[in-house]
């Protein structure tokens, strides 16, 4: 899936968060898990906690969370 320039990838409004929250703990261990379930998903939360915790720039965090969100759509689509 792929994000359109400037454009924000969502979690899918039907997807299982604590899915997909394991998979952003399984990416960046260092993310607490209960700050991660807590965003519900918010790519602007999640943005700020690969900030604080890795030190990513507001543009690389948006990039790996876009990217991880796209990975985790597929998964869904092929499991379905």
């Amino acid at each position: 899936m792929q994000s359109k320039p400037g454009k924000r990838v969502s979690v899918p409004a039907f997807a299982p968060m604590r899915l997909f929250c394991g998979e952003v703990v399984q990416k960046w261990p260092q993310l607490p898990s209960p700050e991660v379930e807590g965003a519900h998903g918010d790519p602007e939360k999640l943005t700020h906690l690969l900030q604080s915790v890795y030190g990513y720039s507001a543009t690389r965090a948006k990039k790996e969370l876009d990217s991880i969100v796209g990975e985790f759509y597929e998964k869904l689509k092929l499991a379905s």
